[in-house]
């Protein structure tokens, strides 16, 4: 597809799994700020083209925890806005109708492969997918890895 070797899970120090993949493209259309207006309309062209950026986004954003709990976190506020707005056009609901707030800028935070200390420097929101809406994600979004 991109002339290159699909990305290879692995399994961190936390025992969680890892895939990490690089895009040029990619970087350029979600760069921060991601401009919503200038994508709209081909995120939302049709269902199937709402549902691969999901799969986009959440497969680079996204946790899924092991009781089973999907978990986007981001530092755009406004992005998550739309997420949960192109989720609700496809019948997947989120524990909540805006995004919260995961860490506060200023806070500590660890880097986990290398154990250093830094302060965020900017908020991170985060939201959910409804546990009883997994199977609808699974069927309508999905993930690559």
């Amino acid at each position: 597809m991109l002339g290159r070797e699909p990305p290879r899970p692995r399994l961190n120090k936390y025992g969680r799994w890892v895939v990490a993949v690089q895009s040029r493209t990619l970087y350029e259309l979600l760069k921060k700020p991601v401009d919503i207006d200038r994508i709209r309309p081909f995120v939302e062209h049709c269902e199937r083209c709402i549902s691969m950026f999901l799969r986009g986004f959440f497969d680079s954003e996204a946790c899924v925890y092991k009781d089973g709990t999907i978990t986007v976190y981001n530092t755009d506020y406004k992005l998550l806005t739309y997420v949960i707005y192109l989720l609700e056009k496809i019948s997947i609901e989120t524990t909540q109708k805006e995004p919260r707030i995961n860490k506060r800028a200023g806070g500590p935070f660890r880097e986990p492969k290398t154990g250093k200390l830094y302060k965020s420097r900017r908020d991170v929101y985060y939201i959910r997918i409804w546990r009883g809406f997994n199977k609808r994600f699974y069927e309508k979004v999905g993930f690559n890895h």
